[in-house]
Formats: C-alpha cells, structure tokens, sequence
C-alpha cells in the first residue's frame, strides 16, 4: 500500500515537472529561421522554391514526424541541429543569431510557423524572396511612383533641379 502511494505521488509529480517545462513554440522565429535558411538552398535547388502553403497541416506534421528531408538522403533534423548552423553562419544571419538556440526548441519553432501558414492554418503564408514586396502605394499615389514626387509638386517643379533650387 505505502510502496503504491509512494509511486502515484512520484509519477504525479514527473508529470507535474514536465508541463512545468514544456516550450511553447515561437512560431515567428520558426518564420525567420525558415525564410532565410531552408528558403536560401529551395531556391536554386531542382526541387524549386517552398512555402508552408504548399501543403496542409496534417501533411507538415507527417514530414516532420518521418524526418525525411531530400527524399529520404537525410533529416529534417540535420537542417535545424547547432552543428550545420555553425557550417552556414559566416554567410547566414539567421543561423549565426539562432546558433546557440537547442535543436529541438527551433524545430519546434519552424514546425509552429509551417502549421500557422499551411493551407488549413491560421493564416496561410507563402515565402517571397526580398526583391519582391507586396505591399501597395498610398492612397492617392500611383503604384511605383517617388515619395519625394509629392513635395517637389508643392514646390514648384517636377525635377529635382526644381527641388534644389526652391530649398537653396
């Protein structure tokens, strides 16, 4: 009887300690490390440009599940582990800052983004590359069109001679 008490109370408070210390996944530091690493090498890889929307949540959690990374060549594990972190930081912002991250919180992190942006998540993302931006132009300016057009206008001129002239 004391010996079942004894081990109850023990297995209570294993349990008590381990959702004590449970990591809550932080799915934007998932967003950066993905976008800079894995983006990076898919990007000029044969297999083409990724993004989380390319697959389901069930689908992420799978792949993730089987570690199966290059069709099965090597670990998803691999890409996310402090030793190939330290191979890419000279030339990766993201894996120097992230380099002294536990292997399994940052995994935890890429997998939280994947599942916030997969095709039945949160909020469905895709990956652009830094060229390119989405963003739209003010209200009552033409896409593409100078921010500095504006004050030159209400100068006097169009050009920048006009601006130069008006301010000296």
């Amino acid at each position: 009887m004391k010996f079942t008490t004894t081990l109850t109370v023990a297995t209570a408070l294993s349990l008590f300690a381990a959702s004590a210390f449970a990591y809550d996944a932080d799915w934007k530091r998932g967003r950066v490390y993905y976008r800079s690493v894995c983006t990076s090498c898919h990007a000029v890889a044969p297999s083409g440009a990724i993004n989380p929307s390319t697959k389901t949540k069930a689908e992420w959690a799978s792949y993730l599940k089987a570690d199966k990374h290059n069709k099965g060549k090597d670990t998803v594990k691999q890409y996310v582990s402090k030793a190939y972190r330290a191979s890419i930081k000279s030339g990766n912002k993201a894996a120097e800052k992230f380099a002294d991250t536990p292997d399994q919180e940052l995994l935890d992190d890429v997998a939280a983004f994947l599942t916030k942006g997969a095709k039945a998540g949160d909020s469905p993302a895709t990956c652009r590359s830094k060229g390119r931006s989405r963003r739209r132009a003010p209200e009552g300016r033409a896409p593409g069109s100078r921010a500095g057009s504006t004050m030159r206008s209400a100068l006097g001129g169009d050009s920048d001679s006009a601006l130069e002239r008006k301010t000296s």
